[in-house]
């Protein structure tokens, strides 16, 4: 697979079918969980959307989606990451977003914020923005984590688009 080297970059998630086979050609994955599946394509998008992608952690593990590399050109703290977020619970539910160096090591996952879902329904469809300002490594693969926390924990991601964050990029003209 190419670099993206054109901007947005948006993911719907609805044109490689679903389930536990079904993930988005040429992103990567990490995972520890057993089935060793996660995460994947699930039935169950935001609004008319087919699919999203579903991450599920049980005891002791974590799985990581991992976006296709951004070319060297696009300093990922210029980028801002904008998607519709779900979960199943208001207590425990949380998703991790960062950036990697390495699609095979986690190791290298550097968190760049954490979102949570609605306050009130975990499993209402809530708008997520993270930006990457304060990054400062050297990876261009961003990266959404899933990992247990103290229960069993769901995220569900959709419509994702990541472009450039106009609050970090110099102006290239007089106003």
């Amino acid at each position: 697979c190419d670099v993206i080297s054109q901007l947005p970059y948006a993911e719907n998630f609805d044109s490689y079918g679903t389930g536990t086979t079904a993930y988005p050609i040429c992103w990567d994955k990490i995972n520890t969980y057993t089935s060793g599946d996660r995460p994947y394509i699930k039935a169950d998008g935001y609004g008319s959307s087919v699919g999203s992608l579903y991450f599920f952690a049980g005891s002791g593990s974590y799985n990581i989606g991992i976006t296709p590399e951004f070319d060297a050109s696009i300093p990922v703290n210029t980028l801002k990451a904008n998607f519709m977020y779900k979960a199943s619970s208001t207590t425990y539910d949380r998703l991790i977003v960062g950036v990697m160096s390495s699609t095979t090591d986690a190791s290298t996952f550097v968190p760049v914020d954490t979102v949570y879902p609605n306050s009130t329904s975990a499993s209402t469809w809530v708008a997520k923005e993270v930006t990457f300002t304060q990054y400062t490594g050297n990876g261009q693969y961003i990266a959404f984590k899933n990992e247990y926390n103290t229960s069993s924990t769901y995220a569900y991601i959709d419509n994702l688009v990541i472009s450039i964050d106009s609050n970090t990029t110099p102006s290239t003209c007089n106003v």
